[in-house]
């Protein structure tokens, strides 16, 4: 399986980004565009993770697959040269669990508003917005001012509501699907495995001594005090920023 790749920049050093549940590489495009920019330097990958964008979809979803096709991905893409990873979120998740596995292909990481603890609101969370994505009916709709007219009162937010709805695609039956609307996204899968996200894998005494940036939202939840001793167990060069 071969996971979606959106290249920016022509340079020689590798940057990857992997997104979080329900986004998409190209949700990265404004950052790799300044980015390549300010550093000619730089080619950046933008992965799709499998059951997002357009990567394949699996008969199920865990970090230990994930960070696999991560890997092999980053493999193909570099020549084995190492990359700056940065993931958010599950890509976050992924992002770890790629560098604790592959340290050899891991040159710098950057976590952004995750930890690897199990327990946290993601579960919870993201179930309220699958069952919101789960009324709206498919087969009589007519055009996406519709779909957020149906979702505005389930899913308030504008900006949440508009980053999922960039799942929301139609064919036109050119595509080898049945002509209509659809999801981009696994739906199906992601909220069976829900739970799997919302986890963080046993890695045993693995940990990466590469440089490791931080990130967190000053307001996020998801990157607390207590978490920080399994932080730096695993990642022993990390430093957090909080934005």
């Amino acid at each position: 399986m071969d996971l979606h790749l959106t290249e920016m920049g022509e340079g020689t050093r590798r940057v990857a980004f992997i997104h979080g549940l329900f986004g998409q590489g190209r949700n990265f495009t404004t950052i790799a565009k300044r980015l390549v920019e300010r550093n000619p330097e730089l080619r950046i990958g933008m992965i799709d993770l499998p059951n997002h964008g357009r990567s394949p979809w699996t008969d199920s979803i865990n970090y230990a697959d994930m960070s696999t096709l991560v890997a092999q991905r980053l493999q193909t893409w570099s020549d084995g040269t190492p990359v700056a990873l940065m993931g958010h979120s599950m890509g976050g998740r992924t992002a770890m669990h790629v560098a604790l596995q592959h340290p050899e292909l891991v040159e710098r990481l950057v976590v952004v508003d995750v930890s690897p603890v199990t327990g946290d609101q993601t579960r919870s969370v993201f179930a309220d917005l699958i069952r919101g994505l789960r009324h709206l009916d498919l087969a009589t709709l007519t055009d996406r001012g519709e779909a957020d007219r149906v979702l505005r009162p389930l899913i308030p937010n504008d900006t949440i509501r508009g980053f999922l709805m960039q799942n929301l695609r139609r064919s036109s039956g050119h595509d080898g699907r049945e002509p209509g609307w659809y999801w981009q996204c696994n739906l199906d899968l992601l909220e069976r495995d829900l739970d799997q996200v919302s986890q963080w894998p046993d890695v045993g005494e693995q940990h990466y001594d590469g440089p490791v940036l931080w990130i967190r939202g000053q307001l996020s939840s998801y990157v607390r005090p207590e978490h920080r001793p399994v932080m730096q167990k695993l990642f022993p060069s990390a430093r957090l920023m909080t934005i």
